[in-house]
């Protein structure tokens, strides 16, 4: 259950902190979703009705509404419509524009939809035109093939009657008399008959003629693609930001910071960079943190203790790859010089070169602002307060611990950036600043504005301990 709070709570971050990049992309899906109605227009629609026929097909039996909807979405009447139809349309283009719904028991009706009023209106009046046609045909053909059948019988009888009086001796013979009385019967008979197989009209009617061609509103036409290209938008980019932070290794919470490294987290404030080495001399000799910054740092010092010669050392432990932690270690050291604490800002020697190390480096021997001066290589034995920024690299990671007691005067802090560093980033700067003094704690720059969680911040760790017993406190409290 814990697990899944966290799950929960990290995903719920991950959403906030990427709350404005999710609304750009569904912004963007809303702008591509009003673009479809200008490149596909909405097209005109048109409906007619027919009015069937009341006796049906089969006749004795009630019509059926889906048979004749099925029927007239079938070839024999799409198919006769769409060759009536201006322009011509094949069956399968007729499929996309013609839905086919029965109002009624005995009543069909067509809605068309075209590019054009004059199109739709068009067709419209073709499948009504297709529909009366072929109730007309099916009809005829019900109606006339019993008759048929009998005209058949008559024409055989009176070609065998005509053969029989042909054959009769004497026109004036009764037999002859008698035969072709018969004839002129079954001939009118014959005439009567072929009369009544004409061709049946009036099964079927138009009821309503094609109506006036409508098409969608701006609202109607604009609101559906745009609402539809929101929601995508905002859905897509929700579940690709959620993806990636599966897959994001790097801490951002104050919790994660002091399980990771084993020790509290001391302090958190807004950090400040610079991309080129003026930049970076600018903070040196300008910089004035705000009032919740200046009590950040504040507390920072108050964890480095006093040696016996009456000055304090820290070293600032940072991440190669991150130049937000690296940063504490010269604003650390300008600020406590702004409050009159005679400071040393120190580089070390083997710190990978950087921008802020090489700063640093070329401001050697000179005061950037009253109370601070910058050196390289080691500390002089003249500033209240040394500071010293050294960078974690794999060498120093491979250096055995130390077998002596940590040194009480040698106090190391580690300085990372929320969303900067991975745990092994993290602990690779723990391994280093545990070869070089005693592990005060961690300050973590730049915290993440979600992160609400409370670890213990502040207070110092024990010679030779990291504080596990206060980072045991904090996960059982959050549990």
């Amino acid at each position: 259950m814990a697990e899944q709070i966290v799950d929960l709570r990290a995903a719920g971050a991950a959403l906030r902190r990427h709350a404005g990049l999710i609304m750009l992309v569904g912004l963007l899906g809303a702008v591509l979703g009003a673009g479809v109605p200008l490149v596909r227009p909405p097209m005109f629609t048109s409906t007619s009705e027919v009015l069937l026929p009341t006796p049906t097909v089969v006749q004795g039996q009630q019509p059926d509404t889906e048979t004749q909807i099925e029927i007239a979405e079938s070839p024999k009447v799409l198919g006769a419509a769409g060759r009536i139809a201006a322009p011509e349309l094949s069956f399968r283009q007729l499929g996309k524009r013609v839905v086919v719904s029965g109002p009624s028991a005995q009543t069909l009706s067509f809605e068309a939809k075209a590019p054009t009023a004059a199109q739709a209106k068009k067709l419209a009046t073709a499948l009504s035109q297709a529909e009366v046609r072929y109730a007309a045909d099916v009809a005829a053909q019900d109606r006339g093939g019993g008759l048929r059948t009998t005209l058949d019988t008559l024409k055989q009888d009176v070609s065998e009657l005509q053969t029989a009086v042909r054959g009769a001796k004497g026109a004036d013979s009764p037999a002859a008399t008698t035969l072709s009385a018969q004839l002129a019967t079954l001939t009118g008979q014959l005439e009567t008959l072929s009369a009544t197989t004409a061709p049946v009209t009036g099964t079927a009617t138009i009821l309503q003629p094609a109506s006036t061609p409508e098409r969608p509103n701006v609202v109607d036409t604009y609101l559906v693609p745009v609402a539809g290209g929101l929601l995508a938008g905002l859905l897509l980019a929700g579940v690709a930001v959620l993806l990636l932070a599966r897959v994001d290794r790097r801490l951002r919470r104050r919790d994660q910071f002091a399980t990771t490294i084993g020790s509290p987290v001391v302090a958190t404030f807004r950090g400040r960079t610079a991309r080129a080495i003026g930049g970076w001399h600018h903070l040196l000799a300008a910089y004035e943190p705000n009032p919740v910054d200046a009590w950040a740092l504040r507390r920072v010092l108050r964890e480095v203790p006093t040696g016996a010669d009456g000055r304090r050392t820290v070293t600032i432990v940072g991440a190669e790859s991150d130049h937000r932690g690296l940063a504490l270690g010269p604003l650390l050291a300008s600020y406590a010089a702004s409050v009159g604490i005679g400071t040393e800002l120190v580089v070390d020697t083997a710190a990978p070169t950087t921008s802020l190390t090489v700063a640093i480096r070329r401001a050697a021997g000179t005061e950037m602002r009253p109370g601070l001066h910058v050196a390289e290589g080691g500390p002089s034995a003249g500033a209240d307060l040394t500071v010293i920024v050294t960078v974690a690299t794999t060498a120093t990671i491979a250096t055995p611990p130390a077998s002596d007691p940590v040194r009480e005067d040698s106090s190391v802090l580690v300085g990372l950036a929320a969303g900067a560093v991975t745990a092994k980033q993290a602990a690779q700067a723990a391994m280093t600043a545990d070869t070089l003094g005693r592990l005060v704690g961690v300050v973590v720059v730049d915290p993440d504005v979600h992160d609400h969680a409370q670890p213990q911040i502040g207070g110092s760790a024990r010679p030779g301990s990291v504080g596990l017993a206060r980072v045991s406190s904090q996960k059982a409290a959050l549990r």
